[in-house]
């Protein structure tokens, strides 16, 4: 079996008999006693922390049961309605407070225009003007408490100061 490749000429080759002897040394078997086997994988461990087999399979065999083991708490975890009753602040009924979010601004205004020109009904309590209706001069009322400084309309219909 050649060792050299003979098709370029300008390569440097090796001369035969050092090319027969790599290839005879290529198919010899090498005898390395067991201990000096083991001093050496054993350095080679230390140099580069390489975990023994056995080590490595313990942390397997654990692996499984605690990954089944969360998997199974964080399942609970998500379906299991909470035993302790949710405590909830009592809600605060805001006049002109549309959307219920705890403040009167345009975004409530909003809301309520929006409902009347859909034609939608809408509850007497969004009643501003107390006029018996509810009608874009409830809209009005809103916007003039959304715009005003102290949050409440005042008697001029502007924003009072």
């Amino acid at each position: 079996m050649p060792l050299q490749d003979n098709s370029n000429p300008n390569e440097p080759r090796l001369p035969d008999e050092l090319a027969d002897r790599l290839s005879a040394m290529h198919d010899a078997q090498l005898f390395v006693p067991p201990d000096i086997d083991q001093a050496i994988l054993a350095k080679a461990r230390a140099k580069f922390g390489v975990i023994p087999q056995d080590q490595s399979r313990r942390w397997l065999r654990l692996a499984a049961p605690l990954a089944a083991a969360a998997s199974i708490a964080l399942g609970i975890w998500v379906v299991w309605p909470s035993a302790t009753p949710s405590i909830t602040s009592p809600s605060i009924v805001i006049a002109g407070d549309i959307d219920q979010n705890g403040s009167v601004d345009i975004l409530d205004a909003f809301a309520l225009a929006r409902r009347l020109d859909a034609g939608q009904p809408v509850p007497a309590d969004w009643d501003m003007t107390a006029d018996g209706r509810v009608d874009r001069a409830d809209v009005l009322a809103i916007t003039t408490i959304a715009v005003s400084l102290s949050g409440e309309s005042g008697e001029s219909g502007g924003a009072s100061l």
